[in-house]
Parts: structure tokens; sequence; C-alpha cells
């Protein structure tokens, strides 16, 4: 792909997910110094990173064995749980979630939900989720407890793992509601975080 392609892809393809350049840079572990570098043309994806652009761009990764069993697995959960791929794009939602989004008239499908993020999952993401879309550390996956993002008086433990799929990060969360209450008082954190070490001890 031609040099002097590469700032207009990376607009559009921020541009189609809605995301800011740090939310960009999050779903693609990079910095978002990167982004803008990218953008403005004054440096290029290296070969990693113009693979990890094309197959999103394509939507090749999409049909990779891996991603279409995940998909499989996400639509047969019994709890409220959602994949999505960079830009943070629903592929798949569960039955349950199928129902709680009609139930509150919520549409996450086909847009981005990173906009919507605030609060402590905000924090998760960037505490957690980007090391591990890097693979800079050894955690598996992060459970903790916070507020839904659609329903505020519905308290969550929510499960965040990132798998690879052929170039690319897959990011899976699984929510299971604990209660609901008038949306007010800050839940109970009771964060765990499972490495690979853990798993293999256990």
């Amino acid at each position: 792909m031609p040099a002097q392609e590469w700032p207009q892809i990376v607009r559009a393809l921020r541009s189609l997910h809605g995301l800011t350049r740090a939310q960009f840079a999050v779903m693609l572990a990079i910095t978002e110094e990167t982004v803008a570098r990218w953008e403005a043309g004054t440096a290029l994806p290296d070969p990693r990173e113009q693979t990890l652009l094309r197959d999103v761009l394509t939507g090749h990764f999409r049909h990779h064995p891996t991603f279409l069993g995940l998909k499989a697995m996400v639509r047969n959960m019994g709890e409220k749980s959602t994949l999505y791929t960079p830009g943070l794009i629903a592929q798949a939602v569960s039955p349950p979630l199928a129902r709680w989004i009609e139930k509150h008239r919520f549409d996450i499908l086909g847009s981005s939900l990173l906009p919507r993020i605030d609060g402590l999952t905000a924090e998760m993401m960037e505490r957690y989720a980007l090391p591990m879309l890097e693979g800079t550390n050894d955690v598996l996956s992060v459970t903790y407890n916070d507020r839904a993002v659609a329903f505020r008086n519905a308290v969550l433990n929510r499960r965040l793992s990132v798998v690879p799929v052929d170039g690319v990060r897959v990011l899976v969360l699984v929510d299971r509601v604990l209660y609901l209450d008038d949306g007010r008082a800050t839940p109970d954190l009771d964060l765990r975080v499972l490495t690979a070490d853990e798993l293999a001890d256990g």
C-alpha cells in the first residue's frame, strides 16, 4: 500500500469507529503520539502495524477459526457477554445481553462503546487492557465490579479478557448482574487478576 495512503486510512478507521486518538491507541496497543504521527504522515506504521490495520480495514480476522469459535461461544453463553474487535465494535452478543439491550433501548451494535465508557471501567481499560493488548504482562483476565454503562442502577461483575486472533487482539467482556440499587453508591471493586503463573500453579 502506498505510503501516502496510510494517514487517510488511519483517520478513516478512527472516524468510522468514533474514537479519539487515545481510545484508538488503546485498542491497537500503541501510543496516542504514534496515532498522531500516522495521521500527520510524519511516521508510517511498521510492518506488523500495517498488517493489523489492513486486517481491521478488511475484516480479514473475522473469518479466522478462533474468532468464529469465540462468536459461537458468546452467542451461546447464559451470561451477559459481548465480543468486541479493535474499535470496540460489537461482533456478537449473548441472548441475555440482546434481551437487556432491547429492554433498555440501548443500541451498541455497529457503534463504538468506548466514548460511553467512564469511571471505573475506563480506569480498568487503561490500567489493564493496554498491557494485555500489548502482551507486556502475563495477565490473562481481570475481573471487577462496576456499574453498567447503559443502566447505572445495575452493579455488574465484569470479566475482561483479551484473545489474540490472527494478528488482532480481540476483547471479550462478560458481565454478570450482582444486584440493582438506586445507582448512587460506588460498588465494592473486588478486583481479581488472573495471571499465566497463577493458572499454571492451579
